[in-house]
């Protein structure tokens, strides 16, 4: 594996960062040295590997279930079972890893792959659980279908899993705490797999665009601190068009943004709201106070604006297309923004004209710093069922392939695709630090306690009515869902 210069491996270590204004967490290179990132070199030390026992596993074969998304090939998960290497340095990094860790243990790390990713794939670990079966040991669930598992006490506590040090970088801490009900601890984002930071949401631009229409520099004005849904707004605004000249705005004119229904979520999170939260363990509504009010009363009014906006999931009605034009648009230089996770950034690598990546914008210029949320809507979160009846054998390889995919994936997943392959300048490099040094988890969007998260979609759809008045409507199925969720697994310690 290639070494990151010192620059690139700043940023492979703020990947870990683990939320709004605290400290990045190490990372490493292939050295083993690391770095404590506080935007420049400052200090190395080692990280050592996790002390696990040498155990002869005997061929003890680890059965992962990996759940894709609507067979949308960007979000498959493909580095944790590699057959064989192809010349592309992160399949043959997890190849290598693969093979290390099997031939250290004598065992074999065999994988289920639910393309469709819908409750085929859930409820098979759901009868599992229920009937005491170990059908897998290990599984990397969509963050919609936690929930259901959860209530069904199907999930082990990754606190009572053996040799599972959750003090450490390759855990990431922002989920660990996001994701604590009422003092457990049954989903993590780990680094068994590095799908996860690739639905990090970020703002793409088309370079090109901001020449021709002498727009500002987007990298000075994220700088500056003034990169504002606003401002998203007014230069978007500039390049909008009704191109063909019919009086209808459709897929054939052109706009300032296009996004699909994540964003929508996405802009919400990066203007510092929350659906819900979870305060050492107590899950709390937290979109209820005037200020988040008005911060989303003010993203819905903006967004309301169709010439300006493309939503292709509502403005699409040929489903066959929407793939194509999420990112097709964007490409063809029928909109200025496109606002999406990073899994678009190898999508736009065959893109003729120049883009760049920014984070997500501020609500105002009075926000502290940029938040760049995970998309929940599909996002990858490891689990653990609770028929696993080997958490020993499961906690070394969770514990051996996390250490592994901190030091070795991850370094390749940003100096070869990230910066590599598709970052085309130096200042989307620095803006990849940006976007990583503060990632946000939201339970609420996470959990859809009550269906909030379908309610905030439908919002946007009509775009009518007040954010106040409809969430007013469902706090009593927000807060009955969650008392369910706790009392569920307090019945199921």
């Amino acid at each position: 594996m290639k070494k990151l210069p010192a620059a690139l491996l700043v940023t492979a270590l703020i990947l870990q960062t683990v939320g709004c204004g605290q400290d990045a967490n190490p990372s490493s290179d292939e050295t083993g040295k690391t770095t404590e990132s506080t935007g420049i070199i400052t200090e190395t030390t080692d990280i050592s590997a996790p002390e696990l026992p040498e155990l002869d596993m005997n061929g003890k074969v680890f059965n992962i279930f990996l759940q894709g998304w609507c067979n949308f090939s960007p979000l498959d998960i493909t580095d944790i079972c590699v057959a064989e290497q192809n010349g592309e340095i992160i399949n043959d990094t997890a190849f290598m890893r693969q093979l290390a860790v099997q031939e250290k243990y004598n065992c074999v790390i065999s994988e289920f792959v639910d393309p469709i990713g819908q409750q085929d794939g859930i409820m098979k670990i759901n009868s599992a659980v229920m009937s005491g079966e170990n059908l897998y040991d290990i599984a990397l669930i969509r963050s919609p279908n936690l929930n259901t598992l959860l209530s069904s006490g199907c999930l082990t506590d990754f606190t009572t899993i053996p040799y599972v040090n959750l003090e450490s970088p390759y855990y990431v801490k922002a989920s660990f705490d996001e994701l604590n009900i009422d003092g457990s601890h049954y989903a993590l984002s780990t680094n068994l797999s590095i799908s996860p930071y690739m639905l990090i949401f970020a703002t793409y631009f088309n370079k090109a665009m901001i020449a021709d229409y002498n727009l500002e520099n987007i990298y000075d004005t994220v700088r500056s601190g003034q990169w504002t849904i606003d401002k998203h707004y007014e230069m978007g605004k500039a390049v909008t068009a009704d191109l063909n000249n019919d009086g209808i705005f459709d897929e054939n004119d052109r706009y300032g943004t296009t996004h699909v229904w994540d964003a929508v979520e996405g802009f919400i999170n990066s203007a510092g709201v929350k659906l819900t939260e979870s305060r050492n363990g107590k899950l709390e509504q937290s979109y209820k106070s005037q200020i988040s009010v008005d911060k989303v009363q003010h993203i819905l009014e903006v967004m309301s604006d169709k010439e300006t906006f493309f939503n292709v999931h509502t403005r699409i009605a040929d489903s066959s297309k929407i793939n194509r034009l999420e990112t097709g648009m964007f490409m063809e230089r029928q909109t200025l923004f496109s606002v999406a996770g990073l899994f678009y950034v190898p999508l736009f690598r065959d893109m003729k004209d120049d883009f760049g990546i920014a984070p997500m914008p501020k609500y105002d210029a009075d926000q502290e710093d940029y938040i760049s949320p995970i998309d929940a809507t599909c996002f990858p979160i490891t689990v653990v069922p609770r028929s696993n009846d080997e958490l020993e054998y499961t906690g070394i390889l969770l514990e051996e392939m996390s250490y592994r995919g901190y030091t070795e994936l991850l370094p390749a997943l940003y100096d070869t695709v990230l910066s590599g392959k598709c970052a085309r300048d130096d200042d989307s490099v620095e803006m990849l630090d940006l976007i990583f040094s503060n990632t946000s988890y939201d339970c609420g969007m996470i959990f859809n306690f009550g269906g909030i998260r379908n309610e905030v979609r439908n919002m946007f759809r009509s775009f009518d009515g007040s954010f106040a008045s409809t969430f007013a409507s469902i706090d009593s199925k927000v807060d009955a869902n969650i008392d369910e969720l706790i009392k569920a697994i307090n019945d199921n310690r």
